[in-house]
């Protein structure tokens, strides 16, 4: 059980867990408030762009909060306080079916309108520099069509998580975030942490995703005999004194500049060399 001291006049105090319910806690009233003001609690650094929205054709569901992450992603939060439910995740997967065809222009939009009610007037030109000047991807035109996921709650039901774990092997960018709250007396201390994915998961993820990025890019490669075109970029190697390209595409110099024989596969079954 955790103990709170206090230097000053030498006390400790014994800590409890709490619920938000027990500290009289709201979802909009004051999670959400939280998240807003300081996005971070959820894991990772966000720009929050819009909450509560509720502008969606043809439904009148409102989303908790949409923000942008520093890839350029946008990503949809869904607050919850002592429990997660049973269904969180379906739910947020609408709100990102909701936000897959978002453009910048919209987002800038939404943007504006959100903090110019918050702070003040807010232009779409000032909207449009936050966005940008937050993303530290430089080669970011526009918003793909595969926003982010967070859960947040300070539990969540076996059913969530065994969902979300299916989700994430699917290549669906979604997360769980743990509020846990310690009463403190009549106060308390929040402590977050991403449960879902968890640290080493995260980065086996990420390899495998470079993995797979490779695998797409080097095409034919991945179809042949990984063998042969070790033995043959050996043999090249050695008799050109020149390095191959690729293990698809073999370079000969031919003496004259700017041509150059290939070797490949080619026929349909790839029978001839």
């Amino acid at each position: 059980m955790p103990y709170t001291v206090d230097p000053k006049n030498g006390t400790i105090e014994e800590t409890h867990v709490a619920t938000f319910q027990e500290m009289e806690l709201r979802e909009r009233r004051d999670l959400e408030q939280w998240v807003i003001d300081s996005p971070e609690i959820l894991g990772e650094s966000l720009l929050v762009v819009t909450s509560e929205y509720g502008g969606f054709a043809g439904t009148q569901e409102r989303l908790d909060v949409l923000a942008v992450d520093k890839q350029g992603k946008l990503v949809v939060v869904e607050l919850k306080t002592d429990d997660s439910g049973s269904s969180v995740e379906l739910q947020t997967i609408k709100y990102a079916a909701y936000c897959s065809n978002l453009t910048l222009a919209d987002v800038c939009e939404m943007y504006a309108e959100f903090w110019s009610r918050r702070n003040g007037g807010v232009t779409g030109e000032e909207a449009e520099k936050a966005i940008r000047d937050f993303i530290e991807d430089q080669g970011f035109r526009d918003f793909d069509s595969h926003p982010s996921i967070i859960l947040a709650a300070r539990q969540f039901r076996s059913e969530v998580t065994a969902t979300v774990l299916w989700l994430r092997s699917y290549d669906v960018d979604i997360s769980c975030v743990k509020l846990e709250l310690l009463g403190i007396g009549e106060r308390f201390t929040l402590t977050p942490g991403v449960i879902i994915p968890l640290p080493e998961a995260r980065e086996y993820e990420i390899r495998r995703e470079q993995k797979g990025a490779e695998a797409a890019k080097t095409g034919i490669r991945g179809r042949l005999d990984r063998q042969l075109f070790d033995d043959l970029l050996t043999h090249f190697r050695d008799v050109t004194q020149r390095k191959a390209l690729s293990q698809s595409w073999l370079p000969l110099p031919s003496g004259r500049s700017g041509v150059e024989f290939a070797w490949a596969f080619s026929g349909r079954t790839r029978s001839a060399f």
